[in-house]
């Protein structure tokens, strides 16, 4: 049986914010984050780092160490290793069930939960891939996207991971979905869950950047990414789209944000709303 191995660092709940951008930086293969677990502790929180090599877990540990070290030397890194069944064991205990708005609940795919009839369910079981729903990048454009979804429209989800934010778009009314992500694992997993929410053929998977955008008027863009790619991409994400109503732009880190406002404001670019949760922003753009 294949093997992973786990970088787990323990911390106190304040640094999350601060970590977690530190983690953003590395781009670990995947991680979780549960807080608080022990309540009764000074170091009551946890990040898990999985990889599918001690090569790679030891040289992350390496590098974090000396990043961690200034913000709270109390914090604690170890490294664990153990077998496929069990990483999929262990960090599925991070995922529950996350209702979103009044319309939208982000369910894992491997449980049986009894869904409230009034909600559009969107099945989940993110593997390797960013977006399950319960990190604030993601819920911010969760939240804006039930609120601007309406029946036909067209969408590019723009550094889609699991698939999360097109299948939820798909299941609020969306006609047609393009979804692109540079990573081909991702668009894997992206898949399989528009297999398990059966809107495969609604939905358009696409490996690569902002190159690959296909000729579509969209009229709505979504991108939960970080505010350099943003940056990188953003001209060619906007280019040629006269029907673009909304742009919703996530992933932004509180340190990040001067430099995006400042880069949207030379193009005369300004939110017209935000959303924020535990230092991570969303912004709401009206395009028309």
């Amino acid at each position: 049986m294949s093997e992973f191995y786990t970088v787990t660092i323990e911390l106190n709940h304040s640094f999350e914010e601060q970590v977690s951008s530190i983690l953003d930086l590395i781009s670990p293969e995947s991680y979780a984050y549960e807080s608080p677990f022990q309540k009764d502790r000074t170091l009551d929180s946890r990040f898990c780092l999985y990889f599918d090599s001690e090569e790679k877990a030891r040289q992350t540990k390496k590098i974090l160490s000396p990043l961690l070290e200034p913000i709270s030397p109390e914090m604690i890194l170890t490294i664990a290793e153990g077998d496929d069944a069990d990483w999929q064991n262990e960090w599925k205990k991070f995922f529950q069930p996350i209702p979103i708005g009044e319309k939208l609940i982000i369910l894992p795919a491997w449980e049986e939960v009894d869904a409230p009839l009034d909600k559009a369910v969107v099945l989940i079981d993110p593997g390797m891939a960013f977006g399950n729903g319960g990190h604030a990048t993601t819920k911010g454009c969760l939240v804006f996207l039930e609120k601007l979804i309406e029946p036909n429209m067209t969408i590019l989800d723009f550094g889609t991971g699991s698939g999360i934010l097109a299948i939820a778009a798909h299941k609020l009314g969306a006609n047609y979905v393009d979804a692109i992500d540079n990573d081909s694992v991702a668009i894997e997993i992206a898949a399989k869950n528009c297999q398990q929410n059966r809107c495969e053929d609604s939905i358009h998977l696409m490996v690569g950047e902002s190159g690959i955008i296909p000729s579509r008027h969209y009229d709505l863009i979504v991108a939960n990414i970080t505010a350099d790619v943003i940056m990188e991409h953003f001209d060619k994400l906007i280019d040629q789209q006269p029907k673009l109503r909304h742009l919703i732009l996530s992933g932004i880190i509180k340190h990040k944000k001067p430099a995006l406002d400042e880069y949207l404001a030379q193009r005369n670019i300004h939110p017209s709303e935000l959303w924020h949760e535990n230092g991570w922003f969303t912004y709401l753009i009206k395009t028309s």
